[in-house]
């Protein structure tokens, strides 16, 4: 026994894992894409149109009420300059005197804003320098509160008073500007200034109207764009949609399997008949499909020929070298032969047993197609003859075979008696089942040098692809030299030896390897091997059957 063994670790892969594609998210469609890019550059073009839109119905109401503002301050300043300091005035009004005129506001809307400020008044927010009234809608002068002259000058503060500027008077907007006036009707008059102001609530009203109608139609017709553009796509791209089904639906296919056909897959004729890129499309897959299909029945029949041609050579060769090795036999029984002519015969003997190995291997090789072929036709697991079979037992019969066939390797078996008594199960043909396990112990032993160390152990793992989600592994590592790495993609194919770095020995077939995997998987299981120079591991893996024995699936 030697002391450095590697310690296995039960569920730990043993071959390089097949590199997984990264998951991803769930790609979104052609048509979403495309539909989505449309609505997107639909709404930039309407956005950028509602921004020219409404920016140009905004100046336009403001040049108005700037318009209609500067007319107003012209007719109240006109009243006041043209008409002398008697003439064209208003009744007094309190708030700077009982002297203290004002334009009469003839001519003037109802809600326009008529004030006289003093210069001091501009800077003292008392609002108590300032005077006017408000016309209401009969033409009357509704004097200002404290209040709104107070709101007025903070206005008025803000800018310089002949530029126009927004006042809020408890709620309704107004827009108001002031003219200096001239000494002589300042001196009359009190004030400085003449400050006119014209509501705007109802231009404000129509414009935020306007923004409001203008973004709800550009909302509707987004809308109605989306779903127009969705069916629209769909319906286009509809063929596509068959090609990509169908396309997805062949790549899951076990392709060259028998029973599979490739033109149950193809996209429906209506794809096809279309005048446009998409008939292109589907009318060339089609035809690949179609191709591919024809190509693989050939290579079926040329298999099935080849096959066949195999079978029957193999088991016409058997009888002429029973023949041969029976004669062989029998003269070296009955003729006197030299030392020479008895090394000749024994060579002979030998290469009659190769040949014998290579005959069998291959008719072993042909009854593994035909089961797998009618195992494919009946979706059952065949007709060979399945029992519970302990793969521990199996394991430990064959490497005592091992240890008397060749005592120059060192064999070492972990198993323990527990698992030998009541371990794992598998269901299946029990002479297939000890010819995987001979066969990769045999492996080990020819393809190594004298010396080498074999483990054997027997363990249960996760195994999905189980009816009992448990699958009983075998593994089988030597110490030796190990595989070429480029003979490890074909390792398990038929009569390939890989001599190059592991101990050539005569009378291998180079079928030991392809009959353990035909058998692993016509029981549902699967073979993996992985090699490095000094360790060399072959794993397979069996469906274990329930607790109870139950042969399930």
């Amino acid at each position: 026994m030697s002391s450095d063994r590697p310690e296995p670790v039960p569920g730990t892969p043993t071959a390089p894992a097949p590199e997984r594609r990264r998951e991803a998210g769930r790609p979104q469609s052609l048509a979403v894409r495309i539909s989505a890019g449309l609505v997107a550059f639909v709404t930039l073009v309407f956005c950028l149109y509602a921004v020219f839109t409404l920016s140009v119905a905004e100046q336009t109401i403001r040049d108005r009420i700037a318009e209609d503002l500067g007319a107003t301050l012209h007719r109240a300043w006109v009243q006041l300059e043209h008409r002398g300091p008697t003439a064209g005035f208003s009744a007094p009004l309190s708030a700077m005197g009982a002297g203290t005129p004002l334009p009469t506001g003839a001519g003037l809307e109802s809600g326009t804003l008529v004030t006289i400020a003093a210069e001091e008044g501009l800077s003292d927010h008392s609002g108590q320098s300032v005077d006017g009234y408000i016309l209401d809608a009969v033409g009357g002068q509704r004097a200002l509160t404290s209040k709104e002259r107070r709101e007025l000058i903070d206005g008025l503060a803000d800018g310089p008073v002949e530029e126009a500027t927004e006042v809020d008077f408890e709620g309704a907007a107004y827009v108001v500007q002031g003219k200096r006036l001239s000494p002589a009707v300042a001196a009359a008059s009190g004030g400085r200034f003449l400050v006119v102001g014209v509501p705007i609530d109802s231009q404000l009203k129509v414009l935020n109207d306007s923004r409001v109608g203008t973004l709800g139609s550009i909302a509707v017709v987004i809308i109605v764009v989306a779903i127009g553009s969705w069916a629209w796509v769909r319906r286009s791209l509809g063929p596509l949609a068959d090609i990509s089904a169908s396309a997805n639906a062949v790549s899951a296919l076990p392709v060259g399997t028998p029973g599979v056909h490739l033109a149950d897959y193809r996209v429906p004729e209506s794809a096809s008949r279309r005048e446009d890129e998409m008939a292109v499309v589907a009318s060339a897959f089609n035809h690949m499909l179609t191709s591919m299909d024809e190509s693989l029945d050939e290579r079926q029949h040329l298999e099935d020929k080849l096959r066949r041609f195999v079978a029957d050579a193999s088991h016409e060769l058997r009888t002429p070298l029973a023949s041969i090795r029976g004669y062989s036999e029998m003269i070296g029984f009955t003729e006197p032969l030299s030392e020479r002519g008895r090394e000749s015969l024994n060579r002979v003997l030998a290469q009659s047993d190769r040949m014998t190995r290579l005959v069998d291997d291959l008719l072993f090789l042909a009854r593994m197609d035909r089961e797998e072929q009618r195992r494919l036709a009946s979706g059952g697991p065949g007709d060979t003859e399945r029992r519970l079979v302990s793969v521990a037992e199996l394991a430990v019969d064959a490497v005592a075979d091992a240890r008397a066939a060749a005592p120059d390797h060192e064999w070492d078996v972990e198993i323990s008696e527990e698992k030998l008594s009541q371990g794992p199960r598998v269901c299946g043909d029990l002479h297939q089942l000890e010819r995987v396990v001979g066969n990769l112990l045999s492996n080990a032993r020819k393809h190594t040098p004298a010396g080498t160390t074999v483990w054997v152990y027997v363990d249960v793992v996760p195994f999905p692809e189980a009816p009992s989600g448990r699958g009983v592994r075998l593994v089988v590592q030597d110490d030796g030299p190990g595989v070429p790495e480029q003979i490890m993609p074909v390792l398990f194919d038929r009569f390939i030896r890989a001599s190059a770095a592991r101990e050539p020995v005569e009378g291998s077939t180079g079928l030991g390897l392809a009959i353990v995997r035909a058998v692993v998987e016509a029981h549902g299981g699967t073979i993996t091997a992985d090699s490095e120079p000094g360790r060399t591991r072959m794993v397979v893996t069996l469906p274990a059957v329930d607790d109870d024995g139950t042969l399930r699936g």
